[in-house]
């Protein structure tokens, strides 16, 4: 994938599209394949940390397991990124740190001290993407960005990601959810039982039941 682009990895739950982006962002092992970023290989079996040190960032499909729900805002968003500030860093850098990217994706209501566990789902995930783009990635990978939430988080949850592409954002979007996919997506590979079984372009022939018929 290149940048100022969102490839879509669409699959049912238990197709393997989640452990996919386990595996790019180091978390699970794997036997065989190989990562590329800016032309230059990762070891086999890298770990998130290696990942994040070359610019692949991932949020996860769970907001409540990823975040700390009883810390602020700030807090979530500069928890990757402690050690750019020393070892024990005072709250006013980390806020002058997460203030960009939390206003970046509007997160509401916009004070970065606010408990995490008090918003919306909708800007839980805001949180989870801001605390990835507070030092911008090379490939941002999100999973089930839009799982639980009403027409209108989803709806600017999506805005939030075409944005990023408009940005030159590299994104990965992971999702059982086929109108998800479709919406923000240049490229749809769809994975069953493990494999990637299609590989398509996102244009007018493209809809949900031609995804689903793939699986």
């Amino acid at each position: 994938m290149d940048a100022g682009e969102i490839v879509g990895v669409y699959g049912a739950i238990g197709a393997g599209h989640f452990d996919l982006a386990r595996a790019i962002f180091g978390m699970y092992r794997v036997d065989s394949g190989q990562i590329t970023v800016d032309g230059e290989p990762f070891p086999l079996n890298h770990t998130a940390s290696h990942a994040i040190a070359r610019g692949v960032a991932y949020a996860t499909e769970s907001r409540r397991k990823s975040l700390l729900m009883d810390e602020p805002i700030y807090r979530n968003v500069t928890l990757p990124h402690l050690a750019r500030m020393g070892l024990i860093p005072r709250a006013s850098r980390e806020l002058e740190m997460a203030r960009p990217a939390v206003a970046s994706v509007n997160v509401q209501p916009p004070d970065p001290r606010s408990p995490v566990g008090r918003l919306s789902g909708g800007n839980q995930q805001k949180v989870a993407i801001a605390r990835w783009i507070t030092v911008p990635p090379k490939v941002l990978i999100v999973s089930e960005p839009t799982r639980g939430m009403d027409v209108g988080a989803k709806s600017e949850v999506l805005s939030i990601l075409l944005n990023l592409r408009n940005q030159d954002y590299a994104v990965l979007v992971v999702s059982s959810e086929p109108e998800t996919v479709l919406a923000v997506a240049d490229r749809v590979v769809v994975m069953s039982r493990g494999r990637i079984v299609a590989h398509l372009q996102n244009d007018a022939t493209l809809d949900k039941d031609v995804l689903m018929r793939l699986l």
